[in-house]
């Protein structure tokens, strides 16, 4: 017959908690390190997480840090989140990862909204409230091919005429709002022209 190995007798969650908050463990790899060292008392438990399923709320709260892995965070809705941050006034993705590093940011918005708000996210200028659109959403939307020959040269007619241009008097143009925002600003070449 077997022998039952007997789970040892352990100190409490909140003692455990409070004894391991004095060593001030910034991380999950600290306290494996620690266990690891000899000099972690025996009556707490390595794995935590399993030994006090009922009491446990994360490696923040344990170890005092007040980290929460960011799949057990709640976070405001997309709305919610773009209408906070659009008040601050951010004109770019840089201002708001700076912004998100001064420690301002409430927690329940996330520093990459880009992969948590998947399914609503339109931008970058949508979000922080700039209305700028980057080259990469920019090109999705132009014309290609043959129809962008078409409407390119329709256009160059309209506005320069017969006269020869090149891809800065394009952009000059496009700057205007004179070009339909289905071709981009520069690469006039691209459509080549008439001679």
């Amino acid at each position: 017959m077997q022998k039952i190995k007997r789970r040892k007798k352990c100190r409490s969650f909140d003692e455990a908690r409070r004894f391991t908050h004095k060593l001030k463990l910034k991380s999950v790899r600290g306290w494996t390190a620690y266990s690891k060292s000899g000099e972690k008392p025996d009556d707490i438990p390595i794995a935590v997480p399993s030994y006090y399923k009922k009491e446990w709320k994360g490696w923040g709260d344990f170890l005092g840090t007040g980290n929460i892995a960011p799949f057990n965070i709640k976070y405001r809705s997309f709305a919610q989140a773009r209408k906070f941050v659009q008040k601050l006034k951010l004109k770019n993705k840089t201002k708001w990862a700076k912004h998100c590093k001064s420690g301002e940011k409430p927690d329940d918005i996330p520093a990459n909204p880009r992969r948590t708000y998947e399914i609503e996210w339109k931008g970058w200028g949508d979000f922080l409230g700039t209305g700028n659109v980057s080259a990469q959403q920019q090109s999705q939307n132009y014309l290609r091919g043959a129809e962008a020959k078409k409407l390119a040269r329709k256009v160059k007619k309209e506005i320069f005429g017969d006269k020869r241009i090149t891809m800065k008097d394009w952009a000059a143009a496009y700057k205007a709002g004179k070009i339909p925002k289905e071709l981009p600003s520069g690469h006039w070449d691209r459509y080549g022209q008439k001679k």
